[in-house]
């Protein structure tokens, strides 16, 4: 297959230098990508994102090919980073290089990150009008409820099929087009043979990932807050909303790590004793929101707690501690019961996440997935 691909394409590099790119996009884009090319040859039609002049930085976003991963054919767009100038001129930068490709005649479908960019959907008609299928891949946005799923259907109306992330939308979408269920994974099984001796001191729980209202701080505030009293330490790596930051900072069983590399994330992870999977279980568009970072967690054969969340499959049941009361006392209680676990207990539950993480969540069982449902049902 020849796929053209629209989304995000960023490297290390562009991390490090770029405030508003979102990790967990760049991460699940780029472990997707990799896993996929395995079973296709992909074009990339991508920018980066800047906040609009007079509010950001600067007012041209530059096509600087070090911040594109260039293991694809990679067609990246440079922009005036002003408002509405900007979203007329991605609109015609898109479809300029779209048609490119569609000229050679090799393109079999057209993947594309998410669909509510004008100049993603204007690509899917583009597509749809030349007859090459289209595969939205829809990852998050506002909850489709509030108005009757009016703006997620016209969002899709070019869609030849459709993947999503979030189960709760995968049962629900009122259409009879194609869709797959797809939520995520990981690159490798980082969790070694047997579980590993834990280090001394207090009861490591461990949180990857931004934090803001919509991600949960205020219900994980309220769990530091409930478990002050035992031996256990917050170990909190990504960024944190500076208006949140304040509450954090002064307690002593919290660390706020910031962003960290991959080699240091990985060190966190193996001496990590739990992981915690939060989100704020009243902010409505978490039904669309799959936390990506949760296969990342699985892959260390460790305790998960997480909150119950309509986007998660039931396929997740066996593998975490969720709180279904959804309720800050309830996690703290589950909390407390992992803390107390035996190393027998530990020992069975690491060999369920390695036989059910191995079988499911390697992004290259994953992306096989996504390639025969290609083949089968929308090429």
């Amino acid at each position: 297959m020849r796929l053209l691909y629209c989304g995000p394409n960023h490297t290390d590099y562009a991390l490090t230098v770029k405030k508003h790119i979102s990790l967990s996009a760049i991460k699940w884009a780029r472990s997707f990508l990799a896993g996929l090319s395995k079973f296709a040859d992909i074009t990339v039609v991508t920018n980066t994102t800047e906040k609009c002049w007079p509010k950001g930085d600067t007012i041209w976003s530059k096509n600087d090919k070090r911040l594109f991963d260039q293991r694809y054919e990679c067609f990246s767009i440079g922009y005036p980073a002003i408002p509405f100038v900007c979203e007329a001129w991605l609109v015609a930068k898109y479809l300029h290089n779209a048609r490119k490709c569609f000229d050679r005649g090799d393109i079999d479908a057209v993947v594309c990150y998410n669909c509510m960019q004008h100049y993603h959907k204007f690509v899917l008609h583009e597509a749809r009008r030349r007859g090459i299928p289209t595969i939205p891949i829809i990852l998050d946005g506002d909850d489709p409820r509030s108005d009757n799923w009016q703006k997620l259907l016209h969002d899709t109306k070019d869609a030849s099929a459709v993947a999503m992330l979030s189960y709760w939308i995968y049962k629900n979408f009122p259409s009879n087009k194609p869709k797959l269920h797809i939520d995520g994974g990981a690159d490798t099984w980082n969790g070694g043979d047997a579980p590993n001796r834990r280090l001394a001191g207090p009861f490591r729980l461990v949180y990857t990932g931004a934090l803001s209202r919509w991600s949960g701080i205020h219900f994980l505030k309220g769990v530091i807050e409930n478990l002050r009293q035992e031996n256990c330490e917050f170990i909190i790596c990504g960024r944190v909303e500076k208006s949140e930051l304040k509450e954090l900072e002064g307690r002593r069983n919290v660390i706020l790590k910031g962003f960290v590399g991959e080699e240091e994330l990985c060190n966190i992870c193996t001496s990590a004793d739990a992981f915690l999977n939060i989100r704020d279980p009243d902010w409505g568009d978490n039904i669309l929101n799959y936390p990506s970072k949760l296969p990342h967690y699985l892959s260390y054969g460790k305790p998960v707690i997480s909150n119950a969340l309509g986007s998660l499959s039931p396929d997740y049941d066996d593998v975490l501690f969720v709180s279904k009361q959804n309720t800050v006392e309830d996690f703290t209680t589950k909390i407390i019961s992992v803390m107390r676990m035996t190393d027998v207990q530990k020992k069975a539950l690491f060999v369920k996440i390695q036989e059910w993480f191995l079988k499911n969540k390697l992004w290259s069982v994953q992306c096989l997935r996504f390639a025969k449902w290609l083949e089968t049902d929308v090429l």
